[in-house]
């Protein structure tokens, strides 16, 4: 009996930068410039981070780990003990909550301020030749609909949106790698003493004993926390045992940094595939780079602007022929 083998298409944000669309970490941080932090004492949400002058989304994400807290940290007071009103004396702990959501607030919204803004740039552009055949699978980390607006692939070809997609208002995945709140995370945040006492989930001994000043580190903590990477590890499981016999991975456009590693090492675990084609952009990723992954034997590199690319489908077919139809987007 003959397997057909397949290719797996893993799309990263390199792809839609390819295709022209501002969807870079300054293109991000430009609109997060435009979000406001008034309440953490701040002139944009920007200040707050230290995240400016990264190459890639990669180092973006992974810079959130080391958000220095004292933005956040330097506004914590102690309540009004005079007042008769329990009110006053939680003011503080409502008024930090305010800070924390502002900037919680301020990143989805520049998030998905960019991503609107690109599937609106998307209705200008023209129409690719599809290069996925039937069978093929496509992979995207992208939350933009670069792929379904202008490729129409085969109506075999799985498509999923691992990280979520803006135009069917799913929940955009965006942050720091999944770890424990580590010391080492801590060395430019929330101070010992302040790590201390939210990790005990009671007043500490040292400077922060104080209930209401202890609930504040403790959103200060929670606002830390949910900026950690919701990783898909099942719903990605659930779209690989749909994808059939692929032989091929190739990568579009994805940095391949250690954010996203963990997707990358099941992939290879789970579908087994002989080769790995991974795109580079002046230089990256190097060689050297990706030398970390289980599988650097099986790796070979390409330039992203040398067509076809690798298990590209070079069919004369443009949209309209009956052969081709809309992807079938996976709902995991």
């Amino acid at each position: 009996m003959i397997v057909i083998k397949h290719t797996l298409f893993i799309i990263g944000n390199g792809f839609d930068l390819f295709h022209g669309l501002h969807t870079s970490p300054n293109d991000f941080e430009a609109l997060l410039d435009k979000e406001p932090a008034y309440e953490c004492g701040c002139s944009s949400a920007k200040d707050a981070f230290e995240c400016c002058n990264v190459y890639n989304w990669n180092e973006w994400e992974d810079s959130l780990s080391g958000f220095d807290a004292t933005v956040l940290e330097d506004k914590i007071e102690g309540p009004d003990y005079l007042s008769d009103h329990e009110s006053d004396r939680d003011g503080p702990i409502l008024e930090m909550e305010q800070r924390c959501n502002e900037l919680s607030s301020a990143i989805g919204e520049a998030l998905s301020k960019m991503v609107e803004q690109a599937n609106e740039d998307l209705l200008d552009k023209d129409d690719e030749k599809p290069f996925a055949s039937s069978g093929d699978s496509i992979l995207t980390f992208n939350y933009t609909s670069t792929i379904e607006c202008l490729y129409t692939q085969h109506q075999n070809t799985n498509l999923f949106h691992l990280h979520g997609c803006r135009e069917d208002n799913e929940e955009l995945i965006f942050g720091y790698p999944e770890k424990s709140v580590e010391e080492e995370k801590w060395e430019k945040g929330i101070s010992d003493s302040s790590k201390s006492a939210a990790e005990m989930g009671t007043p500490g001994d040292g400077p922060y004993d104080d209930y209401y000043i202890h609930e504040q580190i403790i959103r200060i903590t929670q606002f830390y926390n949910g900026m950690q990477k919701k990783y898909q590890m099942d719903k990605l499981r659930d779209f690989l045992g749909k994808c059939g016999s692929v032989s091929d991975v190739t990568v579009l456009g994805h940095s391949m940094g250690n954010v996203d590693s963990k997707y990358m090492e099941l992939i290879d675990k789970i579908i087994l595939p002989k080769r790995w084609h991974i795109s580079s952009h002046n230089g990256s990723p190097s060689q050297s780079e990706l030398s970390s992954y289980s599988f650097n034997k099986k790796i070979d590199r390409f330039r992203m602007d040398a067509r076809p690319w690798p298990g590209e489908h070079c069919s004369p077919f443009q949209k309209g022929k009956d052969d081709f139809k809309p992807c079938n987007r996976t709902n995991n």
